[in-house]
């Protein structure tokens, strides 16, 4: 069996979608079947920088209007691949057959977080690709119920396969860390909270702002923020919401980080705040968790399945809700410890290795 995978996210600072499939290919080469040939395809003009098990193609152009619906068609056929792994959306015929990841549908459900074009195009694509794949993959029971409601499609024809976090993100000595960080350039603060995703409303940076701006206000603590993640739709409203409660001096952002950086950034932060509106998913908080970083979360979507009892979680609209969690963990030891523990446990039921082997079996199955 030949097993096309589309890798044009990898090197392209995609956050969860690259990570999703880098992990994924590193696990599958792990598993090393010796029934399955794997062709990689990318878009870039090198290879990516990362150990693709069998052979990689290059598939051109970038561009997903022309690369999907004449690109890839053209490249399955020639190769005979006989599966073919996308996320979200597919090419609209191929001889391949589709094996379709989809992390989430927030863009039917909240399309004002993304630009109306791009919110519009998913709302588009998606379905027409989950219509046409031999079996659609997604990372949460949570993500699974919304696309059975969502497109009506029978239950068994998605398959939940979760994330988990990368073998790199495991508890370091501090002066490790700190080496780590200040040789990235990153400036911060000897303690301090910190929170991680695309600065964009999904995201609700705003609700952990005005938190914090309470907990500094009143001197409930004396940490300072970080925030790691790049600028994205109406990211300019974070910031300008930083300005407005007078916090810039409190507020460290470093934007964009490598992977060995976050994870030291972790192992260095006091709490890990993950205030989220909407995820799939949620691979931060393990990521943190796994780091031995006790984490503050909120109580929707995927999260909860996720997190299980090993965070705090609150009402993402509520200020109070959130700075009484922050402030909580923050002071007390024995929260701390209770969570650290907890988050271990938690990171344990994840794993890629078992991830990589449900998939294989959708893709024996599918052919």
């Amino acid at each position: 069996m030949r097993v096309g995978l589309d890798v044009h996210t990898l090197g392209r600072r995609q956050t969860g979608n690259e990570t999703y499939i880098r992990e994924l290919v590193s696990a599958l080469a792990a598993l090393a079947d010796p029934e399955v040939e794997y062709v990689c395809y990318h878009t870039s003009a090198t290879s990516p920088n990362s150990a693709l098990p069998g052979r990689v193609r290059r598939v051109w152009p970038h561009t997903p209007i022309v690369r999907l619906p004449v690109s890839f068609p053209i490249a399955l056929h020639r190769d005979r691949v006989d599966v073919a792994h996308f996320q979200y959306v597919a090419p609209p015929v191929t001889t391949a057959r589709v094996v379709l990841m989809v992390h989430d549908i927030s863009f039917e459900s909240n399309p004002e977080f993304l630009p109306r074009t791009q919110a519009a195009r998913l709302r588009w694509l998606v379905p027409q690709s989950i219509r046409g794949a031999a079996q659609v993959l997604t990372v949460s029971e949570f993500t699974r119920r919304k696309m059975v409601e969502t497109y009506r499609i029978p239950p068994d024809r998605i398959t939940v396969t979760p994330e988990a976090a990368g073998a790199a993100f495991v508890p370091m000595h501090d002066e490790a860390a700190a080496q780590t960080v200040a040789a990235a350039g990153c400036d911060v603060p000897s303690r301090f909270i910190l929170a991680v995703g695309n600065v964009q409303p999904r995201k609700n940076l705003r609700t952990l702002l005005d938190a914090y701006a309470t907990l500094i206000r009143s001197g409930r603590i004396a940490h300072k923020l970080v925030l790691v993640g790049q600028r994205h739709y109406r990211g300019h409203a974070v910031f300008d919401r930083i300005a407005r409660l007078g916090i810039a001096d409190h507020v460290v952002w470093t934007g964009y980080v490598e992977e060995r950086v976050l994870v030291a950034l972790y192992n260095l932060a006091d709490l890990f705040v993950f205030p989220t509106l909407y995820e799939g998913f949620g691979l931060p908080v393990l990521e943190a968790m796994a780091c031995g970083t006790p984490v503050v979360s909120t109580n929707v979507a995927a999260i909860p399945e996720v997190s299980g009892d090993a965070a705090i979680l609150v009402d993402p609209r509520s200020v109070v809700d959130m700075a009484n969690a922050i402030e909580q963990v923050a002071t007390d030891p024995e929260v701390q410890t209770r969570l650290r523990d907890g988050g271990f446990r938690q990171t344990a039921r994840f794993d890629w290795r078992t991830t990589a082997a449900h998939t294989l079996r959708v893709y024996k199955q599918c052919a």
